[in-house]
């Protein structure tokens, strides 16, 4: 749903200004729950005066005169299907390469269909130092709003919204009653009352994020430290146990925030504590199982048991 202009009660228009000084600039509609505030309004992009006019300058020098609406209404009704990467099937990613020319793959153009491969939309190849310079710009480009955003939150320009049972910012992990989860703010986008855009993803990509995370840290970790390591994340989700419980204590494993149980979280433990993070040497078990297994031997554990068996637990005295 389009947030309308409070001035004409229509949806807002490019160039229109909007209660907070900027200039609209589009929509960011979509299906996702991403793409919408919490009253259910499309997210609304917008620029400051001087990149709008910049941004219509480039408009106009790249549409060279022509009937701007009607070429760019027949360019957007244009969808070329993506020719597929034949060493993996999947779609080709920045850097692939090289091709049989020596170029790696920079981009794809669903617009425009391919004159070397009929059928499927037009790629852009090109030399292994512009496709790093290009990525490079583009993480600049990203850093620099991200810390403007962030910037004009701490100097009360914009604002976060709040999580309602803490009064606080949401935290990494929070569930929402409809079943998505907190990612984070993003802090390159704001909607037009100054509130910086949430992302809020479903269950099964939260949980993928979660190990993919884990899989960074203890290869950084194995890295550092000189541990053999071989892992990588469909490795680490294949494993995961199917019913989603601690193969020790038969409890949850919940990915959780800060405030969560952290005994509940997942950890990726070795049966063999002196191999290295190898296939079939790794397992998931709660962080409580693995906190009391840590380093120790089979003989080690049933020594600790033996011993601490005849002593009356905690529910006993």
């Amino acid at each position: 749903m389009k947030k309308p202009n409070p001035e004409t009660g229509e949806p807002y228009k490019r160039g229109e200004v909007l209660p907070t000084g900027r200039i609209f600039w589009s929509y960011q509609a979509g299906a996702s729950a991403t793409t919408r505030d919490r009253d259910g309004y499309f997210y609304i992009s917008s620029v400051d005066p001087d990149e709008f006019k910049e941004r219509q300058r480039k408009e106009r020098k790249k549409e060279g005169g022509r009937d701007r609406g009607k070429e760019r209404e027949e360019r957007l009704s244009r969808k070329f299907p993506k020719r597929m990467n034949p060493d993996n099937g999947e779609p080709f990613k920045i850097t692939d390469g090289p091709n049989d020319e020596g170029l790696y793959f920079l981009a794809y153009n669903i617009r425009y269909q391919s004159k070397i491969h009929p059928g499927f939309c037009n790629e852009t190849w090109t030399t292994l130092e512009k496709v790093n310079h290009e990525k490079r710009r583009r993480s600049q480009n990203s850093s620099q709003k991200y810390h403007d955003g962030k910037k004009l939150v701490e100097e009360g320009v914009l604002f976060l919204r709040t999580d309602p049972s803490t009064g606080k910012p949401f935290e990494f992990g929070v569930r929402r009653d409809d079943g998505l989860t907190f990612k984070n703010y993003d802090y390159r986008n704001s909607n037009d009352d100054g509130e910086i855009r949430e992302v809020w993803i479903a269950e099964s990509a939260f949980h993928k994020l979660c190990i993919n995370r884990a899989n960074t840290r203890i290869k950084r970790k194995c890295k550092a430290d000189g541990i053999p390591y071989n892992l990588d994340t469909d490795y680490l989700q294949s494993i995961f146990p199917q019913d989603g419980k601690c193969p020790v204590f038969g409890s949850d494993l919940l990915w959780g925030n800060q405030e969560s149980d952290q005994d509940a979280s997942p950890s990726l433990d070795r049966f063999d504590p002196k191999g290295g993070y190898v296939k079939g040497n790794v397992t998931w078990i709660s962080n409580r199982a693995n906190i009391l297994k840590r380093d120790a031997t089979v003989d080690e554990i049933g020594a600790l048991h033996a011993w601490m068996k005849p002593f009356p637990s905690k529910s006993q005295s």
